[in-house]
């Protein structure tokens, strides 16, 4: 008998997990598009920069903490430098994330969870429900 369950293959899985995958998934691709690009590309660049197997997971769920959202990206990788500041690394990917970040009016969260691997996440408000005045109307 065929398998027929979907598989993921290349080089590793990008799994979502939201609450409202329809309210979100519209509304992330013009937010959290780049800043989820660019998370996992540094994370495949310097996580794994030798080769090393590992998992890349992106989540976007409620945060509890602030009443907004969160967006983490977590890998299995070699994890930051110890003396690593977001705010002064001239790595223009994540001044864009920084950037981005602010945009968002949220905010920054780097964790290395165990000592092992690194979760960057930016959690901010709640994306306004409210059309724009001049948005065009929905018939």
């Amino acid at each position: 008998m065929k398998d027929t369950k979907a598989k993921v293959t290349g080089i590793g899985g990008i799994f979502f997990k939201c609450n409202d995958p329809e309210k979100v998934k519209a509304w992330y691709g013009k937010h959290l598009g780049l800043a989820v690009n660019e998370l996992v590309t540094n994370a495949l660049k310097h996580g794994f920069a030798s080769g090393e197997s590992g998992e890349i997971g992106v989540e976007i769920r409620s945060d509890n903490e602030s009443g907004g959202l969160k967006l983490a990206v977590r890998d299995t990788g070699k994890g930051f430098p110890q003396d690593f500041t977001p705010e002064t690394t001239p790595s223009l990917g994540f001044q864009l994330v920084l950037g981005l970040t602010s945009q968002l009016e949220g905010r920054l969260e780097i964790n290395t969870p165990d000592s092992q691997g690194t979760e960057v996440a930016i959690i901010f408000p709640l994306p306004d429900p409210t059309p724009h005045p001049q948005a065009p109307k929905m018939v």
